[in-house]
């Protein structure tokens, strides 16, 4: 089954350096929080001896001069869901795989577009050439991803029929794995896909587990995954222009209520929303956003206007705005909830109404889950329990 992969790499790095042209000369670690500890969610290439996923205390040991920058997520999440869109243009069937990879599924459109070679281009006609996408094609997601790392910018490249032989000298930190996976398999000297993939399997997967099983039908160009479609998230978006730039938050705040009147008569009618996202563009050419979620789903203007108000009470722009827009998001109908008699159905039903409120701040799954008894009567311990996403 013929999939691209199209790719922006450091997609985070990009958008900021479109922000902060002057970062460009410099060494740069853009870096979120994450649990206890804040880790590295991009770097520039001049940040040697870092990686993605890195902790801050390790990378800042290998590159004490970098300039360390807190990632914007739902910006980069904004930039790159206006990729997807352009994408879906030319494909029915696309996948949102992370920010910044997508995979498309291209049966049956060569013929649309007159063969293999011009629908590639196409796809990489539909990303911004500032971002300088890359794209690869194979007959699997893995393969497809190892082509466009290696794809020239704003090119693309395509994997021959043996696919294994094409990805055995690529190093191992290029699959789609944690950075404390790959480190171990570094410190057992598996440095490239071709040294994983001549293991036994069974020893792969009995130190590893089924992650490791996983890995090492990737390192041998085995991937049958199929495109899953990407799901769209209802939103509703207004935007106003200042009659000149301002700083004013008094000046931001009428334009804020003007904004949520529209939406909530215009638009919504009646129905509730769980996450706003400001974005301004101000006078120097950089933008400024922040989002903002409601603890409990909002479905008025008074009531959104007093939670944004009250989060903006310190705001710090980065110079004057000349524009103003606004996006509501994770749309519900609900406007009450009737609670059951039974104490543990109250609880598993607010456990669920938290996790739906993490996953709409989020703007991703979170990383909760319930353990899964799967064979408790074997040897190996990665097989007796198994970890199962809980998404209500």
């Amino acid at each position: 089954m013929p999939i691209a992969c199209v790719l922006v790499s450091h997609l985070p790095l990009k958008v900021e350096l479109l922000r902060q042209p002057d970062l460009h000369s410099k060494a740069v670690l853009v870096i979120e929080q994450s649990g206890t500890q804040k880790l590295v969610v991009d770097r520039s290439p001049s940040a040697r001896d870092t990686a993605v996923g890195m902790s801050l205390e390790k990378a800042l040991a290998r590159c004490p001069q970098a300039t360390l920058i807190e990632a914007d997520t739902p910006l980069y999440r904004k930039k790159w869901d206006r990729i997807l869109d352009g994408l879906e243009q030319r494909s029915p069937i696309v996948e949102d795989a992370d920010l910044g990879m997508a995979y498309v599924d291209l049966r049956g459109l060569e013929k649309l577009y007159g063969g293999e070679a011009k629908l590639v281009k196409a796809f990489v006609d539909a990303v911004p050439q500032i971002y300088r996408p890359r794209v690869g094609v194979a007959d699997g997601k893995f393969p497809a991803y190892a082509a466009a790392l290696h794809a020239g910018p704003c090119g693309a490249m395509r994997v021959p029929e043996d696919a294994a032989s094409f990805l055995a000298p690529l190093p191992v930190t290029h699959l789609p794995a944690s950075w404390k996976i790959k480190e171990r398999f570094l410190n057992f000297g598996l440095e490239v896909l071709g040294s994983i993939a001549k293991l036994p399997f069974n020893a792969v997967q009995g130190e590893f587990g089924k992650e490791g099983a996983r890995l090492w039908r990737m390192a041998n160009g085995q991937d049958d995954e199929l495109v899953v479609p990407r799901q769209h998230a209802e939103t509703f978006a207004c935007q106003i222009d200042f009659a000149a730039p301002t700083v004013s938050l008094p000046a931001i705040i009428v334009a804020l209520e003007s904004l949520l009147t529209r939406t909530f008569a215009d638009k919504l009618k009646g129905r509730f929303a769980r996450v706003a996202y400001l974005e301004g563009r101000v006078d120097n050419g950089s933008t400024w956003s922040k989002r903002i979620g409601f603890r409990e789903p909002v479905g008025n203007r008074d009531r959104a206007l007093f939670i944004l108000k009250s989060r903006l009470e310190n705001l710090a722009l980065p110079g004057p705005l000349e524009t103003l827009s606004l996006t509501l998001s994770g749309i519900t109908g609900e406007a009450g909830r009737q609670e059951s008699l039974f104490s543990e159905v109250r609880q598993r039903d607010q456990l669920d109404d938290a996790i739906r409120q993490l996953k709409a701040r989020l703007e991703q799954i979170p990383p909760i889950y319930r353990i899964r008894e799967v064979e408790p009567w074997s040897r190996i311990p990665e097989r007796r329990r198994a970890l199962v996403t809980y998404d209500p």
